[in-house]
């Protein structure tokens, strides 16, 4: 029986296994291929996936790297720092110089974003100073050759990056450029009395002055006075100014968004900014040596005021009608509004008084919380108002402080009554804008409207004139300069909230104290005894010449000086806070570093 084999099969390999079939049909490899594509695109999806995320991963850390080296390189120069920051300084000192420029932008205004500008935030910011280096010395270049000294003239600032790579928002580069203080060179061109005829400064890290016609190396002693300084090399006029008088306008958009039944609209929106000239940088062969880096959205510079403290909110002002739990918002212009109908800040109204439920209190009103407001997105209320969860026992205007939320100085909307610490009290102190106590103008758009800038309003519309450059320019107006000789800090301001002081005797403001920007500069003494009338009332150097020339029986008292510092007070800190945009990963980076110089 072992011998028998199965009747249906024809011979003995027939019924082998595996011999009924020899290869895969067309259905089957075709379902087999679609499969493998399949899965080989899934494969490379993932991988594609893997690659870009390493890139991005790697073009953060990237930038994070990049943004702590420059913060170190800014850290290491601020503590370098040669002079010691108490207005004025006696050039006979041989100290150098600090300037700090604070420019009409600020980081708050980011918040504000129309047509990108939300991004870009305080990017006009200066800083000039002289500093030494604890090691290794300064190394600058010097025609074919290299320089070395160690103290240099620095000054960080930004420009408009050549590369954009974000269509509608203007990103920037910030720079540092170095100039050597070496006071005898002894080298050619300046082996003929230490000056040489001609000198550029594109090829030399050298600070030196125009003098006689002649180049001159600068000493820290000559670099005490304005006029010797990076940008002005003894070519300027007093008060030396770098340029801040001229503006930058380097974003534009139409305007959009709901108005007003009936408005009138016209012109173009812009942001300006007030940059340090276009030449100040290094060019040709030599572009981009001077630059720390690029894309950069913030190059936030803040002093620490010792007398500013954090504030319960943001306030402003309201009409009351007693009875009544409704108000409406008030910010008259003097000469121009004759109604509390509609100039309140919509930019405070969209951020605190949506909120129903949040507390304020009011000399006028008392405390509370919200109970309803006609504002929200989207909408221009006209008036703006509210109501109030209790009635004003009597009429008349208040202000309207919201204490649902703790504001730090700097922060937006920081900056109202009660932000001053009394005398006596707890002072915390804070890092803010120079001039914090001006009024910020905002831009046109359904959250706010700048009430600076809007023609007379009447109770039956509101008509809008934008002209070209008029809604946003400025976006920041700084309180107004104090006289020379007059008391400083000025009552219920402290030094930094200050307007400042005008830098030159009389009523006739300059661009440093004057214009939509402020400076903080360690000045100089030499203005007094120069024999120069700065301040052009045909007399010369007022403060020290022995005479009673304001008659007040006190010869060269400081009401008689021709000059003052722009702010005669100790600087005790600064906070710089600096901020990239990232293309590969569209992420944002920011670095932020603190420095005293109380230790000093």
């Amino acid at each position: 029986m072992s011998a028998t084999r199965s009747a249906s099969c024809g011979t003995s390999t027939e019924c082998l296994p595996g011999r009924g079939r020899t290869g895969f049909t067309l259905v089957e490899l075709l379902w087999a291929m679609t499969l493998s594509l399949v899965v080989m695109g899934a494969v490379a999806s993932l991988f594609g996936v893997f690659t870009r995320s390493l890139k991005q991963a790697q073009a953060a850390a990237d930038i994070s790297a990049r943004m702590r080296a420059g913060a170190w390189r800014l850290r290491q120069d601020l503590s370098g720092v040669t002079v010691d920051l108490l207005p004025p300084v006696q050039p006979e000192a041989e100290s150098g110089y600090f300037e700090y420029t604070e420019g009409p932008c600020r980081d708050a205004h980011a918040k504000n974003g129309y047509g990108g500008w939300g991004l870009v935030g305080d990017v006009d910011d200066v800083l000039m100073f002289t500093t030494r280096s604890d090691g290794q010395p300064f190394v600058g270049r010097f025609g074919n050759d290299t320089i070395e000294s160690p103290v240099a003239e620095v000054a960080w600032f930004c420009r408009p990056s050549s590369v954009q790579p974000l269509g509608n928002v203007t990103l920037f580069t910030l720079y540092r450029r170095q100039e050597l203080v070496v006071p005898y060179v002894g080298r050619s061109p300046f082996m003929s009395a230490n000056s040489a005829a001609t000198f550029d400064a594109n090829l030399n890290d050298l600070s030196v002055r125009l003098e006689g016609g002649r180049f001159v190396p600068n000493s820290l002693g000559d670099l005490t006075k304005r006029e010797n300084r990076f940008l002005r090399g003894g070519t300027t006029a007093f008060p030396h100014a770098w340029g801040a008088s001229g503006s930058t306008t380097i974003i534009t958009g139409t305007l959009s968004g709901s108005m007003p039944a009936g408005a009138v609209v016209s012109g173009t929106l812009s942001r300006t900014f007030q940059l340090v000239p276009a030449g100040a940088t290094l060019s040709g062969a030599r572009e981009w040596e001077d630059v720390i880096l690029s894309n950069v959205l913030s190059f936030d510079v803040r002093a620490f005021d010792p007398d500013a403290r954090p504030g319960s909110g943001a306030s402003f002002r309201v009409v009351a009608s007693a009875g009544s739990s409704q108000v409406q918002g008030f910010f008259p212009r003097a000469g121009v509004d004759t109604s509390p109908m509609f100039a309140v800040d919509l930019d405070v109204f969209g951020n605190e008084l949506q909120r129903v439920g949040n507390p304020y209190s009011s000399p006028l009103l008392g405390s509370g919380t919200i109970v309803a407001s006609n504002f929200f997105a989207g909408t221009w209320p006209i008036p703006p108002t509210l109501t109030l969860s209790a009635p004003a026992t009597a009429s008349g205007t208040t202000l309207l402080t919201f204490t649902g939320r703790v504001h730090q100085p700097g922060d937006p909307y920081w900056g109202g009554p009660g932000f001053i610490a009394a005398s006596g009290s707890w002072r915390a102190g804070g890092y803010a804008d120079l001039n914090w106590g001006g009024e910020t103008l905002m831009p046109l758009q359904p959250y706010c409207y700048n009430a600076y800038r809007i023609a007379e309003a009447s109770t039956a519309g509101l008509l809008w004139r934008a002209g070209i450059n008029d809604i946003l320019m400025p976006s920041f107006a700084p309180r107004a300069s104090g006289s020379v000789g007059a008391a400083f800090p000025p009552a219920g301001q402290t030094a930094f909230q200050s307007g400042g002081v005008r830098v030159r005797s009389g009523t006739t403001a300059t661009v440093l104290d004057g214009g939509l920007s402020r400076t903080y500069d360690t000045w100089s003494t030499h203005y007094e005894s120069n024999g120069v009338d700065e301040d052009g009332d045909g007399k010369v150097d007022n403060g020290t010449n022995g005479n009673d020339d304001n008659n007040d029986g006190v010869p060269d008292d400081p009401a008689e000086a021709e000059t003052s510092p722009p702010y005669p007070a100790r600087l005790r800190g600064l906070e710089i806070r600096i901020r990239c945009y990232e293309p590969e990963s569209g992420q944002i980076r920011q670095t932020t570093l603190r420095h005293t110089f109380l230790a000093r």
